[in-house]
């Protein structure tokens, strides 16, 4: 009989040897990325979380759970005499949020769930982000998603900048849902990450 070695991984990081292993597919539409050393999978779904492959290993102790790296508004909502009515209130969604899981209350993920998706409880949270919710979310809720993408990339950022990868994978429904999110993901690259570490680093 065969020796087969099985191992158990938080979902992120099985996510990342997933995209790793794929780019080797001759299926896969991305097949000349497969020689990239280093590569993060983002996953956007019922949380936030991020698995690494770094110089071709996989990372299982690094930080799948990087939805609770804290993160902030953009800086123009420190000016509430700018702000039109929806902005008024995502600040006012921001100033009331309750404590996420973690402790925290302002990481990306409960400032995705509550703020940009206003969503309380788990429920809310699946009927606020389900197919058709999503499907037009960015013309129905443009500053919310102006907000999402800000997180996304402060999210990036610290990514590029702090684990200098090569490639990052982008999966889940969140992503897969929101068309527009796929277009504006190599704009906010730019946005904050290094640029001598950004241009080299592929969006998927």
């Amino acid at each position: 009989k065969n020796n087969v070695t099985f191992g158990f991984f938080h979902d992120t990081i099985a996510s990342v040897a997933y995209e790793k292993e794929f780019l080797y597919s001759l299926h896969s539409l991305e097949r000349n990325q497969k020689d990239k050393h280093s590569l993060a999978a983002i996953y956007m779904g019922s949380g936030l979380g991020a698995g690494f492959v770094l110089q071709n290993s996989l990372a299982t102790r690094a930080l799948a759970e990087y939805g609770h790296v804290l993160a902030c508004l953009p800086d123009k909502y420190s000016d509430i005499g700018k702000l039109n009515e929806e902005e008024k209130e995502i600040l006012k969604d921001y100033q009331n949020i309750t404590p996420c899981a973690c402790g925290n209350k302002y990481c990306f993920e409960n400032l995705i769930r509550e703020v940009v998706f206003r969503s309380k409880t788990s429920e809310e949270y699946i009927i606020n982000t389900n197919e058709d919710a999503l499907k037009h979310f960015a013309s129905d809720k443009p500053e919310r998603y102006e907000l999402l993408k800000h997180l996304i990339s402060l999210l990036l950022n610290s990514i590029i900048n702090v684990m200098d990868v090569d490639l990052v994978v982008f999966t889940g429904r969140i992503f897969n849902s929101i068309e527009e999110l796929k277009k504006d993901l190599d704009d906010l690259k730019m946005q904050y990450a290094l640029k001598q570490l950004s241009v080299h680093c592929r969006i998927l």
